[in-house]
């Protein structure tokens, strides 16, 4: 086996960008989608500051749960059963566009609980709305998780450990980026129309993006062509 040079990883993370297929997919699902979690999170104590910090650390149930349920029924295994029903209507001929069926439904979940979630804290409903919103909001995200993860390695699957890589790094900048405008939007909006902003984002962003995706992704491929590397394990083959 050829081992990558020390520098590899960091050249390979800037040419991924180059794989539109890739870097389309991983940016809008980070950027318009992914990142609100990190808002929910961020202001759970204040949002729940009458609780002592157990029982707001109970609170983090929903989205445990939401999780948990998606990663379970909803996410792999779900993509994976997709797949091969859609490759035998197309003649057993798999794409990895077929995967992104199960978006649709994931980016309505997820807009759906970052809006009741908002309603709940300005209204002071009981906390249990607090915990459905966020068990929809982890449930559609965590299912969004693996789909993207699952089409970017259909994509380019000889290069399966740079295009993940490339899909940890942007998700945790986006993690890193949220809090330094979250605190200020919810002091100017409130949790109502703050959080309700974020699940109208999701749903009108997110949609037609990964529609267009979808419909043009392999003529993205087609276009960005074959990167010129292959993992380790395959080296020797290729």
């Amino acid at each position: 086996m050829r081992h990558p040079k020390p520098w590899d990883s960091l050249l390979r993370f800037i040419q991924t960008w180059k794989f539109a297929a890739v870097s389309f997919s991983v940016c809008i699902y980070s950027v318009v989608w992914y990142w609100w979690i990190v808002s929910v999170i961020t202001f759970i104590p204040s949002a729940y500051v009458q609780y002592s910090p157990q029982i707001q650390g109970l609170l983090f149930l929903g989205l445990i749960l939401g999780t948990l349920f998606s990663e379970i029924f909803c996410s792999g295994r779900l993509s994976d059963w997709l797949m091969v029903k859609m490759a035998k209507r197309n003649g057993g001929q798999r794409m990895p566009e077929m995967r992104l069926w199960l978006v649709y439904p994931a980016v309505t979940v997820s807009a759906i609980g970052l809006i009741i979630w908002g309603i709940s804290i300005d209204q002071q409903y009981h906390w249990i709305v607090g915990q459905i919103a966020f068990f929809l909001l982890a449930a559609g995200i965590q299912m969004g998780n693996t789909i993207i993860a699952a089409y970017i390695v259909d994509c380019y699957p000889l290069q399966s450990m740079a295009v993940i890589t490339f899909y940890a790094v942007i998700l945790n900048l986006s993690a890193f980026v949220n809090p330094f405008f979250i605190a200020p939007w919810v002091t100017a909006s409130g949790y109502t129309w703050t959080f309700a902003a974020q699940g109208i984002i999701t749903f009108v962003v997110s949609l037609p993006a990964f529609a267009v995706l979808q419909r043009f992704g392999p003529t993205l491929r087609a276009k960005s062509g074959q990167p010129g590397w292959v993992n380790p394990e395959y080296d020797s083959i290729i």
